[in-house]
């Protein structure tokens, strides 16, 4: 799945792996995620497909609820409805031909579009980029190496984690 808007100072292994077994069971994250500035990243969770999909996820942040929205990579058929896998809409007990799919709880776009897939030439550059700027900031030039962070650090008095 992927999860959007996560601010930089959350974007590590550590944090992924609290979100993840916020979800369900935490198996992986993908690190080249971690390394580059962007909007999403991807974890793997074990999930209990007998329960509703989650559409996001409410965290404390700096004292103030904030709401992140999850995607589904490669998710099946499921009902717009209830949010279960295994049965459409139009299959469910709660369908009501009244009510538009547009007004209903879930939708197509809890699916994440498809990414293109990283080679390992990709994760490489990443890394190289990433030694690049972290030497660039080790010898004194002023400028600022995204991707490494201290979760522990940013996890202080100012940010509570429910």
């Amino acid at each position: 799945m992927k999860i959007y808007d996560l601010p930089m100072s959350m974007r590590n292994q550590k944090f992924a792996e609290h979100l993840g077994n916020k979800i369900g069971k935490f198996v992986e994250v993908d690190q080249t995620d971690l390394l580059i500035p962007s909007k999403t990243v991807k974890i793997r969770v074990d999930c209990d497909l007998s329960k509703p999909l989650r559409r996001g996820l409410m965290l404390r942040m700096n004292n103030v609820p904030t709401w992140f929205k999850m995607k589904y990579i490669k998710l099946p058929n499921f009902c717009y409805a209830c949010g279960l896998l295994g049965h459409v809409y139009r299959c469910c007990e709660l369908y009501d031909a009244r009510v538009p799919e547009a007004e209903l709880q879930y939708g197509a776009w809890i699916r994440a579009s498809p990414t293109k897939k990283k080679t390992k030439e990709t994760e490489k550059e990443i890394l190289q980029e990433r030694q690049r700027l972290l030497n660039l900031c080790g010898s004194g030039n002023r400028v600022k190496a995204k991707g490494k962070l201290n979760f522990e650090k940013s996890m202080g008095a100012d940010m509570n984690i429910d």
